[in-house]
Parts: C-alpha cells; structure tokens; sequence
C-alpha cells in the first residue's frame, strides 16, 4: 500500500513514475502525461514550445562561447526542457567555484534571453519557464 503511493518525478518534470509492488519487488511504472499534466500544459502548442527551447539553447551555447567553455559542454535537449552538462574532464569528480559561477551565468544569459523573447512574442508570455544552474 506504501509503495503505491511513491512517485518520482524526473528529468526537469519531463517524467512522472509511480512505484508498484509486484511479487514483493518494488519497481517503477511510468504514468502517462495524460494523467499528471495540467489541462494548461496540454494547451501549449507545439511550435510555441520548440520556439522557447530553441531560444533557451540559443543562449546557453552562445554564452559557452563566449566564456571559452564550448567544449567543455554538451548539449541536452528534452521535449520540454534544455540544458546543459559540464563535462571537462579535470572536473568531473570536484566542481570549482569558478566553474559554478560560469554555468549560473549561463543559466541567467538563458533566462534573460526566453524573458526577452515572451517580452517581444506575445504568444509566448503565458508559459512558464525556469533557468536555474542544477549542477
């Protein structure tokens, strides 16, 4: 009864999971979207969607040029969010302050640059969004 009411919630609220019990084994069963998405999420449009990622991913790579850090990232894209991971080699197992600041300052270039574009594309300015350095 307990493991029926565990979820988890995954990859920037891309994914909802729920626990089952089955055989004494407890194991994860995705939910559908259709069933945990708010009926204002179902009513984004596709195109409107891929048009806030698209600037979001814009701005995170530019801003990784722009502080030398190109390579050292890699882009992840979801169906509902952007990203990206910081995959220098010398600091894979410690993260240095400095490095911490430049991936904050590539989560504030992201935001400042999807405000921007709801700002100027009034299709886009009820959906939320947030930027944050999850690292």
């Amino acid at each position: 009864a307990l493991c029926s009411r565990v979820f988890v919630v995954g990859g920037q609220c891309n994914y909802l999971a729920r626990c089952r019990a089955e055989g004494g084994v407890a194991t994860l069963c995705m939910v559908p979207p259709s069933e945990w998405r708010l009926p204002e999420m179902e009513r984004w449009r596709p195109q409107q969607l891929q048009r806030l990622l698209d600037v979001a991913q814009r701005a995170l790579l530019d801003g990784a040029a722009r502080m030398h850090m190109a390579d050292k990232v890699k882009l992840v894209r979801k169906e509902r969010a952007v990203g990206v991971l910081y995959e220098a080699e010398k600091h894979r197992t410690e993260l240095h302050r400095t490095t911490t600041l430049m991936l904050d300052e590539l989560a504030v270039h992201a935001r400042q640059a999807v405000r921007e574009e709801q700002r100027t594309n009034a299709a886009l300015r009820s959906m939320p969004f947030c930027a944050f350095n999850g690292g």
